[in-house]
C-alpha cells in the first residue's frame, strides 16, 4: 500500500462524514471544527517521539554547544532536528516494507 511521503495523518478520522475541501475535493469532517487542517502527519509524530537525546545530538555535533551563542545554538538544533528527521524517515520506510 503506497502512502504519502509524510505517512499521512497521525490521527485519521473515521471518515464517515465528508465536507467540501477548500482545496477542492472532499475531506473528512473534523470533530473539532478545524476543517482544512488535517493536523500532524505521521512523520511529524515520529519526529516528535524520536528517541534522540540531547547527548546523542552533542555526540553528532562533535562538541558541547555554547547555547548562549545564537549561531552555534541554531547549528546545534539543526543537527538535533536532522537526527530526528532521519529517524522518522527510517520509520516510514520500514512501514512501507511491511
Amino acid at each position: 500500500m503506497k502512502r504519502a511521503k509524510d505517512g499521512g495523518p497521525a490521527f485519521p478520522t473515521l471518515g464517515d462524514e465528508f465536507i467540501q475541501s477548500p482545496h477542492g475535493g472532499l475531506e473528512p469532517k473534523s470533530a473539532f471544527g478545524m476543517q482544512g487542517a488535517p493536523g500532524m502527519s505521521l512523520k511529524d509524530y515520529f519526529m516528535a517521539h524520536a528517541p534522540v537525546t540531547f547527548e546523542m545530538a552533542v555526540q553528532a555535533y562533535g562538541t558541547p554547544p555554547n547555547l548562549c551563542n545564537d549561531m552555534e545554538r541554531r547549528c546545534f538544533f539543526a543537527v538535533w532536528c536532522s537526527l530526528r528527521k532521519e529517524y522518522a524517515d527510517q520509520m516510514l520506510e520500514e512501514r512501507e516494507e511491511t
